[in-house]
């Protein structure tokens, strides 16, 4: 139903007129602030999050593994929400960058895996080192012939691992594969989530689905944690789990993954980060976010006060 904001649905819902409209989905938050609730009269009639539905036994736990990612994103030109796609591109095509994906992998893994990529080009790369590696691998795009029969051979167990870009995001269900690759930053929070989906379907014997995430110095990556657990305010020394996750699943960082965390959360850059979060917020929705939403959907929502003085304070400035 989050497809239902665009032109061509509106012309069968204003088709219809219905005493009660329900609307279905995963991912009702639009990244381009594109108001999905108000198609429902703001009528929501339940809403679970996917780490409730793990709770209640809905969905498999998981196992999250954040690798530290050898790119430096601080490097790579923003193009509004997103970076630079060829300069990303050309980051990503580096022996350096897959042997680190293909070690992160080869300890992690299970049996049946989706590497989500942010090109054709890094899919197909990908594909290429993980088959020199002696493993069944194909790259799964838009420009696949014979999608179909390809994707049966990833069902029966022919292939191992398919690097696809944004084609596994809707409307594909595989409940066997238990392992998600993301090999790209996270741009949009929706997808992001609904790649997730892509794992945490109940099958038989399969007992978790292991995730391995790559994480960087890009924008986005506390915002994306949150979806995983409870962040903890603060970090005592020692301690490999910033998250809280749910019931019977793991999350854990290697150092170098951890240390970026760590420096995210440094005291002295709290001001530049909320003004960053406040930023990408805005964009996200396409208007000025609320207060509350400031507080509900930021990866650091609290220190306007403190820096500013008041939100309001901060709005002035800025």
């Amino acid at each position: 139903f989050h497809h239902a904001a665009a032109k061509s649905y509106q012309k069968v819902l204003a088709h219809f007129e219905p005493r009660f409209l329900l609307g279905l989905t995963a991912t009702p938050d639009r990244m381009d602030g594109a108001d999905v609730y108000a198609l429902c009269d703001n009528n929501v009639a339940f809403q679970m999050h996917f780490t409730s539905a793990i709770n209640e036994g809905f969905l498999t736990p998981f196992h999250y593994y954040g690798i530290h990612d050898v790119i430096d994103y601080s490097q790579l030109r923003r193009m509004g929400r997103k970076y630079d796609a060829m300069e990303l591109e050309q980051a990503q095509i580096d022996r350096a960058v897959s042997e680190n994906i293909y070690a992160a992998w080869s300890k992690h893994r299970q049996t049946k895996t989706i590497g989500f990529c942010s090109s054709i080009r890094q899919a197909e790369y990908l594909a290429q080192t993980f088959r020199e590696m002696g493993h069944q691998a194909i790259a799964l795009t838009g420009q696949t012939v014979n999608r179909r029969e390809r994707i049966q051979e990833f069902e029966q167990g022919t292939l191992e691992i398919v690097f696809t870009v944004d084609l596994f995001n809707e409307g594909v269900d595989i409940p066997k594969v238990d392992t998600l690759l993301f090999c790209r930053p996270t741009e949009s929070i929706a997808i992001y989530t609904q790649q997730i989906g892509r794992g945490l379907r109940l099958a038989n014997e399969k007992s978790h689905c292991v995730i391995i995430d790559l994480i960087g110095n890009y924008k986005n990556v506390e915002t994306k944690l949150m979806l995983l657990g409870t962040v903890k305010d603060k970090l005592k020394r020692g301690d490999k789990e910033p998250i809280t996750p749910p019931k019977g699943c793991i999350i854990e960082f290697d150092t170098q993954a951890l240390n970026i965390i760590h420096r995210m959360r440094q005291p002295n850059q709290r001001k530049l980060r909320l003004i960053e979060s406040y930023e990408q917020l805005k964009l996200d929705l396409g208007r000025r976010p609320t207060y509350v939403e400031i507080g509900q959907l930021t990866a650091v929502p609290t220190g306007y006060k403190q820096e500013w003085g008041s939100y309001v304070g901060f709005l002035k400035e800025q």
